[in-house]
């Protein structure tokens, strides 16, 4: 759940919070009992839910940081150590600029142009490249080394081109068309220069280093229309899922050959009561039959893939388990897998660590004011409460799995004129700072939404930034977050803010922000200065 996209900004003001903590062991059949089931038509439990943090900005190189004027068809390339700028021109409408991994070079898709637009960024300044396509494009992914992009249209309502896509060699600035399966999605690169493209019709499998344009590349069926279809980081395996069906499916990308794991195997012990609730039927074993099985208690809300390739984990939450599923030639025998109480959890979907060694769970559809901890290298398995004051939107893990950090749903009801505090918290836009080995809790209250898509965190774990936005509330500022103290300091800005994102080598964090001209806040995260550049777009000169 936490990985791979770009960050561009939420929107601010923080407030204050109160701590809670403490891991609890009894305490989940206390929330437990109070969590509703049902959606608010009474037709069944409303859905999980699954939006993602990304702890990575898009427009941000090695040392530059790309910012897009879509109007006037111009990239501003702003060093992050001088503060020099320069403007390029783009195509005709572009995209915000996406940046390589590690390296100063962006991709500009310029969609009215249907071309894209290198721009490689070196000490005599940054050389424009542009590259016809021959179909639209508005996703960019790149490969890990940042030798490769793979260009696409992705799922909208607009879409108009569903199978073409084109491999970029950003050394060589050679694009190479392919057609791909029908409707492309997402696409992960394993080892040896391949990629693997998500499409509708299962995993297209590319070699980078060996394109052909007059050939079709290698498509691998899961034998059925899959959901939420995931490549394992070994390349070997792809795992989806049927949710309605309580199925995963598991396709081995070398051979096609197809494994079924049915997740009615995992809850065979349990029999539903004539109200509705459920009766442990006695526990048989994993592969005794599934006959009578009841179809809501196999349904899948959420599945991840532990980042080694060993297992996947699926949540079950009407029953209130999770299946861990080991990945490979046990994929379908239900002997293997091993099964997760949640009783009384309420936790319907997960996120794992970046070591597969913990998980955490909530749920981001039902009132439930709690994460659940799983240390799943324990011996048995340690399931833990951590208790918190509000909803959950979501959640994301520290790539160092020591702390997580959730952002809350705002209850109905105005936050500023009730006085009861508990009221006042539920109805105060938030988020939570959740240390993972003691249960310690940190809440902030702010004035404006925490948006997933306004996070950045240096990669050594050490400060993170949440940009924040209220445009009716005249909310204009970004919260720096001291990860070893969870102390907040505020940040105001002079406009709304668009972009956050880290330099790490330069310790430094930058926020974008929505001005006339271009204007972006650098603020160096040892101490705690900040240097503004604005007016750029008009005041730079423009490359050719």
């Amino acid at each position: 759940m936490l990985a791979r996209a770009g960050l561009v900004a939420g929107l601010l003001l923080g407030g204050c919070g109160d701590d809670a903590g403490g891991f609890g062991t009894g305490a989940a059949a206390d929330f437990g009992a109070a969590v509703d089931m049902t959606s608010r038509d009474g037709g069944g439990p409303p859905p999980e839910v699954e939006i993602e943090v990304s702890f990575e900005p898009p427009a941000v190189g090695a040392t530059r940081l790309y910012a897009t004027n879509a109007g006037a068809g111009r990239v501003a390339v702003v060093s992050a150590t001088d503060f020099t700028i320069e403007t390029v021109a783009v195509g005709a409408g572009p995209l915000p600029a996406v940046a390589a991994p590690g390296r100063d070079l962006a991709i500009s898709l310029n969609r009215e142009a249907r071309s894209l637009t290198l721009l490689r960024t070196g000490e005599s300044g940054t050389v424009p490249t542009t590259v016809p396509l021959a179909h639209d494009a508005d996703q960019v992914a790149f490969d890990a080394a940042g030798r490769f992009a793979v260009v696409f249209e992705g799922p909208s309502e607009r879409r108009r081109n569903f199978q073409d896509l084109s491999v970029i060699d950003l050394d060589s600035g050679v694009a190479t068309r392919i057609v791909v399966g029908f409707g492309p999605s997402r696409v992960f690169f394993g080892p040896d220069d391949v990629a693997y493209v998500v499409t509708e019709d299962g995993i297209s499998i590319l070699d980078l280093t060996r394109l052909e344009s007059d050939a079709r590349p290698v498509l691998r069926s899961f034998g059925a229309r899959v959901a939420d279809a995931t490549v394992t980081p070994d390349g070997r395996f792809a795992i989806g899922q049927i949710p309605s069906e309580g199925e995963l499916r598991q396709l081995d990308l070398m051979t096609g050959e197809v494994a079924v794991a049915d997740m009615a195997e995992a809850v065979s012990d349990l029999v539903e009561t004539p109200g509705g609730g459920m009766a442990d039927a006695g526990m048989p074993p994993l592969d005794a039959g599934t006959s009578g099985v009841p179809a809501r208690l196999v349904e899948v809300t959420d599945v991840d893939l532990d980042p080694s390739s060993r297992f996947a984990l699926a949540v079950l939450r009407t029953a209130e388990r999770a299946v861990r599923v080991p990945i490979g030639e046990r994929f379908a025998t239900p002997a293997a897998w091993e099964v997760l109480m949640l009783d009384g959890e309420g936790v319907g979907s997960l996120v794992l660590s970046s070591d597969g060694a913990l998980a955490v769970g909530f749920s981001s559809a039902l009132a439930v004011e709690a994460l659940t901890v799983l240390r799943l290298d324990a011996e048995p398995i340690d399931v833990r409460t951590v208790a918190l004051r509000k909803t959950v939107r979501t959640v994301a893990l520290s790539p160092d799995g020591s702390f997580a950090l959730v952002l809350h749903r705002p209850g109905e009801g105005n936050a500023v004129q009730d006085p009861d505090e508990t009221r006042r918290i539920d109805r105060s836009d938030g988020f939570s700072l959740v240390d993972l080995a003691t249960g310690f809790v940190r809440l902030s209250l702010t004035a404006a939404t925490p948006e997933p898509s306004g996070v950045a965190l240096d990669p050594a774990g050490e400060f993170l930034f949440l940009a924040l936005r209220n445009d009716a509330r005249g909310v204009r500022s970004f919260q720096a977050v001291d990860v070893a103290t969870f102390a907040v300091d505020v940040v105001e800005l002079t406009a709304p803010p668009t972009t956050v994102g880290t330099f790490p080598s330069l310790d430094r964090a930058f926020v974008g922000q929505e001005a006339d001209g271009g204007r972006v806040t650098f603020y160096d995260w040892r101490s705690g200065e900040r240097q503004t550049i604005a007016g750029f777009e008009l005041g730079a000169g423009i490359r050719r």
